[in-house]
C-alpha cells in the first residue's frame, strides 16, 4: 500500500465544496514501469480560510520484489497531457 499526505490551501476566492485531485502513483525499476495508475481523489474544502489536509492511499500497488531489485515509487499530481494549443502559443 502506498500512502501520500497533502493539503489544499484555498485562495481568496475559494468556496466550500469538493475538488478532485488527479493523483498518479508510479513504481519503477530503472526505466521499467512496474505500476502506473491515475486516481481521481475527492477532497472536501471547508468554509474557513485554513488549509485542508488529506491522506491518499492506493492499496493496489503490486510489483515483484526480488531481494536485489531497487524499486522507486513516485506519488504526484498528473494534470494529463500538455495542451498542444497552449504549447504552440
Amino acid at each position: 500500500t502506498v500512502a501520500a499526505a497533502g493539503r489544499v490551501v484555498p485562495g481568496p476566492q475559494a468556496k466550500a465544496g469538493t475538488i478532485t485531485m488527479p493523483i498518479r502513483i508510479v513504481a519503477m525499476r530503472g526505466d521499467e514501469v512496474l505500476y502506473s495508475q491515475l486516481h481521481q481523489f475527492p477532497v472536501a474544502i471547508g468554509d474557513g480560510p485554513g488549509a485542508t489536509q488529506f491522506v491518499f492511499t492506493d492499496p493496489a500497488v503490486t510489483f515483484p520484489t526480488p531481494p536485489d531489485s531497487k524499486v522507486i515509487v513516485y506519488a504526484g499530481y498528473d494534470e494529463g497531457p500538455a495542451d498542444k494549443k497552449k504549447a504552440t502559443d
